[in-house]
Formats: C-alpha cells, structure tokens, sequence
C-alpha cells in the first residue's frame, strides 16, 4: 500500500492576476501554521512589494510556497536580531532577498532553497492506490489555490 505524496510546491500560473490571491493564501496559512497567527485581507500598501517579487520568483522558476519556507527558515536564524516573534511580512517578501539568491544561483539550482525543500511523503498510514491518487489530487487543487501544505518542511 503506498503512502500518499504531497504535490510539489506550484509554480506561480501563466494567469498573473491570480499571483497575490494565492501567494497571500500561501504565506498567511505558513503564517498561521507556524506562528498562530490568523489570516488577515491582504493591505493595499502590501500588494505592489508582494507583486514584485511574485515576478521575481517567476522568472526564476521558485515556487512561492519555497520561497516562504526558506525565508521562514532563515527568520528562525535571525529572529532574536529582528527581535519579532514573527516574521515581518518585508523580511519574506523582498526584492533584494530574491536578488540575493539570484546571485547565488549555480548550475544546480539555488543552494539554499534545497535546504528547506517542501517535503513530499507523508507520514502516517497507507492507503489504497485509489485512495492515495484522490488524495493527491485533491491536494494538487489545494496547493494549487494557494494552501500551505507544507507544515512540516521547518522543524
């Protein structure tokens, strides 16, 4: 019996206006996952930095959901400097956090993105092939329209 697999985190669509809808939905459920913190409507002073580096992220081929992770990963290494208990929302959604990585992008990809990978199997029972791949598709809508499936990628 196979465990089923979590999708792996979506590119952002060829549909740019559906970007800041399911990145908010994605960095508000890591948001409320890790944190506690509930969802909030996004503020209209947050949708053009959030847009910027939508398409930064893009045209780099990093899905959202990794990038949120890695920032995440990276504000747990510097939180006590910030000195929030949470991540600022213009610690994880900066241009110049993006180009910085950018620059470090080899021929193997973004170094430090793979350190916090989205994970992919979960852990628990087996099930049915059936009953894995309806899982796994509903999962893909899921993350699809944004949901963070990914809790388990920091510990």
């Amino acid at each position: 019996m196979p465990l089923p697999r979590l999708p792996p985190a979506p590119q952002l669509s060829a549909d740019v206006s559906s970007w800041v809808d399911m990145a908010w939905r994605t960095w508000r459920g890591a948001l409320q996952h890790y944190y506690g913190i509930p969802p909030r409507p996004i503020r209209k002073d947050e949708r053009t930095p959030l847009m910027g580096v939508l398409g930064l992220l893009s045209g780099l081929g990093i899905p959202p959901a990794e990038w949120i992770v890695f920032r995440l990963g990276e504000f747990s290494k510097h939180q006590e400097k910030i000195g929030t208990k949470s991540p600022p929302f213009n610690f994880v959604w900066s241009q110049k956090a993006v180009m910085d990585e950018a620059d470090r992008e080899t021929d193997a990809g973004f170094p430090n993105l793979g350190m916090f990978s989205v994970p992919s199997v979960v852990s628990g029972r087996s099930v049915s092939e059936e009953e894995a791949q309806k899982l796994e598709q509903e999962w893909q809508k899921r993350a699809d329209e944004g949901e963070f499936l990914w809790a388990g990628a920091l510990k």
